[in-house]
C-alpha cells in the first residue's frame, strides 16, 4: 500500500489501521474518559434534582416531576440511539463529517448558533438538563462501546478507495 496515507482520527491517530496495543489501549482510555463525562454529567443532573423536588413549591408535585422527567430522558436517550444508528450505519471520513455539520449549520445558522443553544439549554435546564443526560449517556457509551468507531470506518472506508485507486 505505498503511497497511501491513512487519515488520523481524533483520538486514535492512526493506530485503527494496524489495531494493535496501542488502538485498544487508546480505545479503552476513550471509554474510561466517556464513562466519567457521563458520571459527571448525571451527579450534576442529580443535584440539580435534587434542589428542583426539595423546593417547596414542587413537594406536591412530586409524582408528576418524576414522570415527567423520566419521560424526557427516555426521549434523549431514543433520539441518542438513532443518532448512533446513523452513525454507524454512514461511513463517513473525518472531513466529511466535519462537512456534514457545517452545511446543517449553514442551513439553520440561528438554531445552531452557540449563543441561542446556550440561552435554550440555560433557560430550558428543567427540561434540557434531563434530555441531555439521557441523550450523552447512550451516544457517549454508544459510539464507544462500537466494534470500531464511527470516524474510523469513514477513514477505513477512504483508506480503501485509496488504496483501490493505486
Amino acid at each position: 500500500m505505498l503511497g497511501v496515507e491513512p487519515q488520523r482520527v481524533r483520538g486514535l491517530g492512526t493506530t485503527w489501521v494496524e489495531r494493535g496495543t496501542a488502538y485498544w489501549v487508546r480505545r479503552g482510555w476513550l471509554l474510561l474518559v466517556r464513562l466519567i463525562m457521563v458520571l459527571g454529567i448525571a451527579l450534576l443532573a442529580g443535584a440539580g434534582w435534587r434542589w428542583l423536588v426539595g423546593a417547596s413549591w414542587a413537594a406536591g408535585w412530586r409524582g408528576a416531576l418524576d414522570v415527567a422527567t423520566g419521560l424526557i430522558v427516555v426521549v434523549g436517550m431514543l433520539a441518542a440511539a438513532r443518532d448512533v444508528l446513523t452513525a454507524y450505519r454512514l461511513r463517513l471520513t473525518p472531513q466529511e463529517w466535519r462537512a456534514r455539520n457545517a452545511e446543517r449549520r449553514a442551513r439553520h445558522p440561528f438554531l445552531t448558533a452557540p449563543a441561542v443553544v446556550n440561552t435554550l439549554v440555560l433557560v430550558c435546564l428543567p427540561v434540557s438538563g434531563p434530555l441531555l443526560l439521557g441523550y450523552l449517556a447512550v451516544y457517549l457509551i454508544g459510539v464507544s462501546c462500537g466494534r470500531e468507531l464511527p470516524a474510523e470506518r469513514g477513514a477505513r472506508a477512504d483508506l480503501e478507495r485509496q488504496a483501490g485507486m493505486s
